[in-house]
């Protein structure tokens, strides 16, 4: 194992591949992962930080929501969620919040669960096709709109939050 203060922006973890880090995934992103299946309350993973290059996040499924935590560094290179309780490395942050998860009120239980992309399927089509008229809602995951495919037929059309 690299002390912390050796990594760079990305991690490298000699010899071994941690499931709970997933590298070049934003918030949202994160967040669409947890909550979809198999994933389940108690899922985690951790993720460079968006606002603080060379940083991390902390996000966990709570139930319906996902929570998420900056882990921070402090002078000498050791991680902290809390000042009180700092670590040299990301798996002892991990495993002392595992014990400890009360202290963020989010129960480390599982690896977070990536799935393949699936392939496009024969429903999925390229914007080009579309013609939107009016937002008719939109939810955790995207937004329908009322529309024309191919400027004949009318449609309702799903689009997927990135």
């Amino acid at each position: 194992m690299l002390p912390v203060g050796a990594m760079g922006s990305t991690i490298t973890f000699p010899g071994t591949r941690q499931v709970w880090y997933i590298s070049g995934i934003s918030r949202n992103k994160a967040q669409l992962l947890l909550l979809s299946s198999p994933n389940r309350h108690g899922s985690f993973l951790i993720r460079d930080s968006e606002s603080n290059k060379g940083e991390y996040s902390l996000s966990v499924r709570n139930h319906a929501k996902v929570r998420h935590f900056r882990i921070y560094k402090d002078p000498g290179g050791n991680l902290y969620l809390e000042k009180e309780h700092t670590f040299p490395n990301l798996e002892q942050l991990l495993a002392y919040y595992t014990v400890n998860w009360k202290a963020i009120q989010s129960p480390l239980l599982h690896p977070c669960i990536q799935k393949r992309s699936p392939e496009t399927d024969q429903w999925e089509r390229p914007r080009s096709e579309f013609t939107l008229w009016r937002k008719m809602g939109e939810g955790c995951f995207g937004e329908v709109w009322e529309g024309m495919w191919k400027n004949t037929v009318p449609v309702a059309i799903k689009i997927m939050k990135q």
